[in-house]
């Protein structure tokens, strides 16, 4: 209070719009002065609040009871705004263990999320403007409002750049390891008929892991020898692969020409072994395809009525329900169902006529119930008779041992090599046993098919002699009657005695080339690894390491026997179903430096160019026509960069 006794008037706020001294002058409204203030805009109706320009939400800024510190405090932790210097905290599922949860903490990242986009288009085969369909951009406007869809150039340039990223990745990996790898080569046709060439590397690592890496998929000229080889060649050098065990290639003369070409190549620069006379590895998948082809056509008409039967019981649901009847009424034993196969999948039809040919007895009794399955078929091939479901029977006994060959040698994560001659050998015997038989029926083709046998496997001077070695490589086998006797069934006792003097020559052959490679390394236990330091381990395995060195070495020293000689001479190991010649190896490294280096190499080499899923088609490999439209370069960049993202993180791997 003042001395008169009276009470002055309160002050007006410096935002006020009231009049101020006599002559009534307006006081003009200051705008605020913090940066924080571009992330909101005032309120029209009330100044004291504030809408965030990201979320819209409002919040109070009233000058002397909340000030900018509300502002301050949400911007921080507003989810739509990009510009957030702050982490969030969110709960999720435990990786380890998915009953638990976890506290994370996330930062949203434009760069981030679209590379994950473009892995995302990459992985799942996405059509570039899938960004643009409106369920994805309903979709992602629902969980994260930030992501703004790239459009599709932008998406191809991201793709481009991830497939970079990744090359670089597995580029450096090879030009530092000087890894040794075994190269599968598989020629396409897009829908366009343009001619690709798709480039497999394959190794075992230092840890004694198979690795597959696509290398290429480019475009070529043709699919003729010259042209496959430069382009072979030109990857290499641009990859900085130094070492090849082997190429596997289909069975075609414009191969051999490449192989021609690229093994003067490698051997110009020192990347073979041997001279590079084992270079060129047969794609056994292609093999079996050309013999199942023949036996097909053999027995079409049988396939085609049986085919005509499942396909008319299959047609409906009163007809199965019949048919199931009739499979209880004959009292057929068998819990499979009845499957149509894909003309141009052989293990499908193999399958089909396997199922089929247990409900014989059923589908004889359907033709009794069911009036219109012999008027239907009959307008086509007929119904089946009881030659056709012996040929069915006879086909299948035959082919089961080609769809195990060729699911073996086209597996991808496990190494076949080792066992590829004890499956041709097996085919061997049961052709011997078709031809011998007493069906009259069946027996021109099993000696067809022994022709075609002949021409692919039937002369070992024509056959890789890193077969056998891979086989020798087996502790299983090793020189022991697991291997003497297969051989000698296949080839006769004459011809099969110069089998294997010519593979043991192999083998000591190239022991000897890797003992000048590799000795100076060897005495480290492997010719990846170097010996381990007191910093990268404890001091109590660095000492354990150390002893068990020198004792390998005295031991080595006393016997005066090479590595080879001592690894004929041990035992053979039990051939037991869970057997891993992997890690049979693996704990044997630094017993066998040397010879263990030349096992990674060999055992890594692959049988079939082609994977598991599509090793049973007749048909070539076709690019579709999303794929056909794209210009080469993004071609190859989602393939090869669609086997990085989908392999797991190690080493080499992205």
């Amino acid at each position: 209070m003042s001395e008169s006794g009276t009470t002055p008037p309160p002050a007006a706020p410096l935002h006020s719009d009231e009049s101020v001294g006599p002559n009534k002058l307006k006081r003009k409204q200051m705008s605020p002065s913090s940066d924080i203030w571009e992330q909101y805009k005032r309120m029209e109706d009330d100044p004291n609040k504030a809408i965030c320009k990201y979320c819209s939400d409002v919040l109070s800024c009233h000058l002397k009871k909340n000030g900018a510190s509300s502002l301050v405090s949400h911007a921080k932790w507003c989810t739509q705004n990009s510009d957030s210097n702050e982490t969030q905290c969110f709960v999720r599922p435990d990786p380890d263990d998915p009953s638990r949860t976890t506290l994370f903490r996330w930062k949203y990242n434009a760069q981030e999320a679209r590379t994950a986009f473009a892995r995302l288009i990459i992985e799942d085969e996405h059509p570039l403007v899938f960004s643009q369909h409106r369920g994805f951009s309903s979709f992602t406007s629902k969980i994260c409002t930030r992501f703004s869809a790239p459009p599709r150039k932008t998406v191809r340039k991201d793709v481009l750049r991830v497939y970079e990223d990744e090359k670089a990745k597995v580029k450096s990996f090879f030009q530092e390891s000087h890894q040794r790898v075994s190269l599968s080569v598989r020629t396409w046709t897009s829908s366009r008929l343009q001619k690709y060439m798709h480039l497999t590397a394959h190794y075992i690592d230092s840890k004694w892991k198979l690795n597959h890496k696509i290398l290429n998929f480019c475009l070529l000229d043709s699919h003729k020898g010259e042209d496959m080889a430069k382009a072979l060649d030109s990857c290499l050098l641009d990859w900085g692969i130094e070492n090849v065990t082997a190429i596997t290639m289909e069975d075609a003369s414009s191969n051999d020409m490449a192989i021609e070409y690229i093994r003067t190549a490698l051997n110009n620069r020192g990347a073979s072994i041997s001279q590079g006379r084992y270079l060129h590895m047969r794609c056994s998948a292609h093999i079996v395809n050309l013999v199942v082809q023949d036996c097909l056509e053999a027995i079409s008409p049988s396939v085609s009525r049986i085919r005509d039967a499942v396909k008319y019981v299959k047609s409906s649901t009163s007809r199965m329900s019949t048919f199931n009847k009739c499979v209880q009424y004959s009292k057929v034993d068998s819990s499979e169902l009845l499957c149509l196969d894909v003309c141009t999948r052989w293990n499908s039809t193999y399958v089909m006529l396997d199922r089929a040919e247990r409900f014989e007895g059923a589908f004889e009794s359907f033709l009794l119930k069911d009036p219109d399955y012999k008027t239907e078929l009959g307008e086509g091939n007929g119904v089946p008779q009881h030659t056709d479901w012996k040929h069915a029977r006879k086909f299948t006994k035959f082919l089961k041992h080609l769809y195990r060959l060729t699911s073996s040698v086209s597996e991808t994560e496990d190494v076949y090599s080792h066992m590829l001659f004890r499956h041709v050998a097996g085919i061997n015997q049961r052709l011997i046993r078709f031809c011998d038989g007493d069906d009259n029926t069946f027996k021109p083709v099993a000696i067809k098919l022994k022709e075609k046998y002949i021409k692919y496997w039937g002369d070992p001077e024509e056959m890789n002699m890193l077969i056998f070695v891979a086989a020798i490589l087996d502790p299983r086998n090793k020189q022991s009657e697991h291997l003497k006797i297969p051989v000698l069934l296949t080839y006769g006792e004459t011809r099969g005695e110069q089998v294997l003097k010519k593979a043991n020559q192999t083998l000591h052959s190239l022991f000897e080339e890797y003992k000048c490679m590799y000795e100076q390394v060897g005495s480290q236990g492997d010719g990846s690894e170097t010996q381990p330091s007191c910093s990268s381990r404890s001091k109590v395995n660095y000492f354990f390491y150390l002893w068990q060195e020198k004792e390998r070495k005295a031991a080595a020293a006393a016997d005066g026997r090479t590595e080879l000689e001592r690894y004929i001479s041990e035992e053979v190991e039990c051939d037991d179903d869970g057997f891993d010649i992997l890690l049979w190896w693996k704990y044997r490294r630094h017993l066998f430096p040397i010879l263990s280096r030349m096992a990674r190499d060999i055992l890594a080499i692959r049988m079939s160019t082609v994977s598991c899923e599509s090793a049973f088609s007749t048909g070539g490999c076709v690019l579709d026509d999303f794929r056909s439209s794209l210009p080469p370069l993004v071609v190859q960049s989602l393939i090869c960069a669609q086997d990085c993202v989908r392999q797991p993180s190690n080493g080499a791997k992205s």
